[in-house]
């Protein structure tokens, strides 16, 4: 396997003033988004719908690499997207479709159930109290359920994974969760969810990313 990242060439929208354009869904538009700079729309990222849990209808994108041999065991990623982004975004913005070329492996993109924003604990009364202080239009986060194990977005992301092992020869041994800002945030409630047993088969939360850059 080449161990090269290969970018694809784009447009860059050099005047682009939005946050996650539509127009990066064309497949040939870059822009460089206050300091961020996108890639190429991946051809190989597919969206999702399906009903996963509490018959809510929930969007997730899959990056699976041309290397993929269903009939061998594959490490999966689940890739977790900032507050107000998406599954794709979260794709166009990160490495990791262009590492899951370079390493063989599969990635899942979910996005939040509601507002681009994902459910987390948190101490709703303080929140209320901070977004009095903050003058403008702030979105306001998800007032957080009684119990972590009925928010929806972690049932859903629990029941994606249990999914994507079903659908892909899945090792079971090299799952592994990672997530930018609030996604990453959202990832703790998630894995208060995870049995003893589920954390031991090797689902992982990742902390260090020194795989996605060349730095060996």
């Amino acid at each position: 396997m080449d161990k090269k990242i290969k970018l694809i060439p784009g447009i860059c929208d050099t005047k682009n003033r939005h946050y996650l354009p539509e127009k990066l869904l064309d497949g040939k538009t870059t822009v460089n988004e206050n300091g961020n700079n996108s890639q190429v729309y991946p051809g190989n990222l597919k969206e999702y719908r399906a009903v996963l849990t509490d018959d809510i209808e929930d969007v997730w994108y899959e990056y699976v690499p041309n290397s993929y041999d269903p009939e061998k065991k594959t490490p999966l990623v689940v890739s977790m997207h900032g507050g107000l982004m998406t599954g794709w975004g979260q794709a166009v913005y990160t490495s990791w479709t262009l590492v899951a070329d370079r390493e063989g492996f599969i990635v899942v993109f979910p996005n939040a159930a509601s507002k681009r924003m994902w459910m987390m604990e948190c101490d709703w009364e303080k929140v209320i109290e901070t977004l009095g202080q903050i003058s403008g239009d702030v979105p306001l986060l998800h007032k957080p359920e009684d119990h972590v194990e009925d928010y929806h977005d972690v049932k859903k992301t629990v029941k994606l994974i249990e999914k994507m092992k079903e659908k892909y020869n899945i090792d079971a041994g090299r799952i592994y969760m990672q997530g930018m800002s609030m996604g990453n945030a959202s990832l703790h409630d998630i894995w208060e969810v995870f049995s003893p047993v589920q954390q031991a088969q090797g689902v992982q939360l990742i902390q260090n990313c020194c795989l996605m850059t060349d730095m060996r």
